[in-house]
């Protein structure tokens, strides 16, 4: 299922072969932490159309003939199949129309009241949910690392925070797209006071982004 907006959005990125994140610091910075030796596990959420932040992870994995491997996740069928094509040239490169979570959690509206009042992020969140309950859960396929090397979140409006709480635990970079809007307010606010992260880097390009470490 499509939002109108996203879809005349996705279909004019697809034309001129841009993504959402492109040839600016963060992609520069996605691109340095995916040819690093040392990070051998990469998760990224919301591949969209493949050309933007899971183009510079590729671009970062060039020169690598390790065991690394990406795992990108997008729960929209048909915006997974398009940048799924993408990448067929490399084994190690998983674009999957899978997700994290798919059941509304019971302190949703608490969370996100806007989704109850406003009507457009009320139809956001419908469309994601739809899409959601398609999708098999990521989290139960076998022979998953325990933990992530570097996980990139940027999925939807009132879904990453939940993306969040479920993998914060299980990586040791993270990566967040959108820190300066709802999508990543509450985030952003529980890793600047939970001593057993280390933001960085923050940077106000676009909506924002964040790079954090997992120290403790």
């Amino acid at each position: 299922m499509w939002e109108l907006n996203d879809k005349q959005n996705y279909k004019q990125h697809v034309q001129y072969n841009l993504g959402q994140i492109n040839n600016d610091e963060f992609s520069k910075d996605i691109e340095k932490y995916a040819a690093d030796l040392k990070f051998k596990t990469f998760l990224e959420i919301g591949t969209w159309n493949g050309l933007g932040s899971t183009r510079a992870f590729s671009k970062g994995f060039k020169n690598r003939n390790d065991d690394y491997v990406f795992y990108s996740l997008e729960c929209n069928k048909e915006k997974c199949a398009d940048a799924a094509k993408l990448y067929t040239d490399n084994d190690k490169i998983h674009i999957l129309n899978e997700v994290i979570w798919n059941e509304e959690p019971d302190n949703f509206y608490q969370i996100f009241p806007q989704c109850l009042s406003n009507e457009m992020y009320k139809h956001w969140n419908e469309v994601d949910i739809i899409n959601m309950k398609k999708c098999s859960l990521f989290l139960n396929n076998i022979n998953l690392p325990n933990i992530f090397d570097v996980i990139l979140l940027d999925g939807g409006e009132f879904t990453t925070y939940y993306e969040f709480q479920l993998l914060k635990n299980r990586c040791k970079i993270l990566m967040l797209d959108d820190v300066n809007v709802d999508k990543c307010k509450l985030i952003v606010q529980e890793l600047y006071t939970d001593p057993s992260w280390k933001i960085i880097k923050q940077i106000n390009i676009r909506n924002g982004y964040l790079i954090a470490e997992k120290i403790l």
